[in-house]
């Protein structure tokens, strides 16, 4: 019979910011509602997957995924069998499609630093003759919540006793190759190297990942069978253990407290500095001891001198230098320059022929009835002077003790917070945290491939799962634990209680006996006989 594959040929991977913690419910029901009704989930005898076309659904719950196998029940509509069912029918996963040209192999990138080292002359066809030409290699990925549950994949992990166990998976991958149509297989002693990465739920501070085995699916059985080990290292690095980990608390307080003592000093400086008026400047009257010159310049730029006429200069210092100063005539260019602000002044003269003359610390004189009115004015100035002052200071006091007390309490906000943080790290068990990691394998064949360990579900409360009507429902219940990052199957039909961790975060939906979706409504575990009404959409 030929077989028909609907697989779209390299689909754009799925990004992070698609990664939810709980499933895109109503993308995954529009995705359902789109496909022809039947009246009940089509049973597809257990094969190659590939043959089973799965819903290509929103990622989800990225990272260590629990599944719990339980056991069928024959009120449920879905009873123990050897088929692989997806639980909303004949929806499409996609499958990315890759040719490889037989003679040389291949070197495949895909999702999150995914990578398949596909060697030359890898293929033989079903009855054993090497392949020619290109092959064409499919693959998808099942690494969340999502695949899992749209896929219908076995949740349980039996051992040779046949005792279930839950099953712990940082991830799957399905491989499958075709030459024209027809399914081939690797060639004895080729390997595929398959590496990409994940996430697992690990302690922070630990340097090598918990050990995880491969499995490898077996389609005639059902059963997951343990056929090696997945070489799994961290991507990250762990963080420093709790001795460390207070050390560099206390050198953060620190520097928190520095830098609000650097931030409290700058603000009061500001505030005493650089917002009081110059004080005026003390008029001086010639002295008879000293040389007294006017040079004409014009002083009406320099505002404590433009009120006065016949300003008149004398210098500190060598005075003979005034004599040569007299030889030359100088130029308008000449001008007088305010050095600082205690009454220094230079002169700068340029003359006709190109001459230049400084003259360092002079400084104006008065004499006459233009001292008098000099010093009126001066005594004028400071008692201004002075009120301004008295204002701006009691204004500045004002402001440095707000600025004192915001500080304060920032200091004692810092504390606090510091004392806490401290405290929790003292008494805190390590944390299990979201960890990346590298999975890396070798396959020897195609089929699907698990990188998981056994695991331990923990359950403390018992629920009733209703209609909105309050009729108990039937089908297939999926119990997503966002604190294990878990997916727990239950079967409901005469038994329609199941079990939750109640102190974590679970989404609920249900798949009933008719195939309809129905989503759990927001829901508190507090009390006994709890009912969790779902929605059926």
């Amino acid at each position: 019979m030929e077989q028909r594959y609907n697989i779209k040929i390299n689909p754009p991977d799925i990004s992070k910011e698609q990664i939810e913690k709980h499933m895109d419910f109503d993308a995954l029901l529009k995705k359902h509602q789109e496909q022809p009704k039947a009246k009940e989930a089509k049973r597809v005898s257990i094969r190659p997957i590939w043959k089973v076309a799965g819903p290509a659904v929103a990622a989800a719950l990225i990272g260590v995924a629990i599944y719990v196998g339980v056991p069928g029940n024959s009120d449920t509509g879905l009873a123990n069998t050897t088929e692989i069912v997806p639980p909303l029918g004949d929806l499409n996963t996609d499958f990315q499609t890759h040719a490889v040209q037989v003679n040389q192999g291949k070197n495949i990138s895909f999702g999150e630093k995914g990578k398949m080292n596909v060697p030359k002359a890898a293929f033989v066809s079903q009855d054993g003759k090497a392949v020619e030409g290109d092959v064409e290699v499919k693959f998808r990925q099942l690494n969340d919540a999502a695949a899992w549950f749209a896929s219908g994949v076995p949740l349980e992990y039996v051992d040779e006793k046949g005792r279930k166990y839950n099953f712990s998976s940082t991830g799957m991958i399905e491989v499958f190759a075709e030459k024209d149509g027809e399914k081939v297989n690797l060639a004895p002693g080729s390997e595929i190297d398959v590496q990409w990465a994940s996430s697992i739920k690990a302690g922070s501070t630990l340097n090598i990942p918990p050990g995880y085995d491969l499995f490898k699916l077996n389609t005639t059985t059902g059963k997951w069978e343990k056929v090696g080990k997945d070489n799994i290292k961290f991507l990250d690095k762990a963080v420093a253990n709790k001795e460390v980990i207070l050390a560099k608390l206390d050198r953060e307080y620190q520097q928190q407290v520095q830098q609000l003592e650097n931030e409290q000093q700058r603000l009061l400086v500001n505030l005493g500095s650089g917002r009081l008026p110059s004080k005026p400047v003390e008029p001086k009257s010639a002295n008879p001891n000293k040389i007294t010159f006017d040079l004409g310049f014009d002083t009406s730029d320099i505002p404590e001198l433009a009120d006065f006429q016949n300003v008149q200069w004398e210098m500190n210092g060598d005075e003979s230098i005034l004599n040569q100063v007299g030889a030359v005539e100088w130029s308008e260019q000449s001008r007088v320059e305010k050095v600082g602000n205690d009454g220094k002044y230079r002169i700068v003269l340029i003359g006709y022929e190109g001459e230049r003359q400084v003259l360092d610390n002079v400084y104006p004189v008065m004499v006459g009835a233009e001292y008098d009115a000099a010093v009126a004015k001066y005594e004028e100035a400071v008692a201004e002077y002075d009120k301004v002052v008295s204002e701006l200071q009691s204004n500045q006091s004002d402001a440095a003790d707000k600025v004192k007390a915001e500080f304060e309490a920032k200091f004692e906000a810092a504390k606090q917070a510091y004392e806490k943080r401290k405290s929790q790290a003292q008494s805190s068990k390590e944390s299990l945290v979201d960890r990346a990691v590298m999975n890396q394998f070798t396959i020897k064949e195609f089929g699907i491939w698990n990188c998981g360990r056994l695991a331990e579900a923990k359950q403390n409360v018992k629920v009733e799962l209703v209609d909105a009507n309050q009729q108990n429902l039937k089908g297939m219940a999926y119990v997503a634990d966002l604190d294990n990052n878990s997916l727990i199957k239950y079967p409901l039909g005469t038994k329609t209680k199941i079990s939750l961790d109640a102190n974590h975060e679970n989404r609920i939906w249900v798949v009933t006996t008719e195939g309809k979706l129905a989503i759990a409504r927001p829901f508190n575990l507090n009390g006994k006989n709890v009912k969790i009404v779902l929605d059926i959409r």
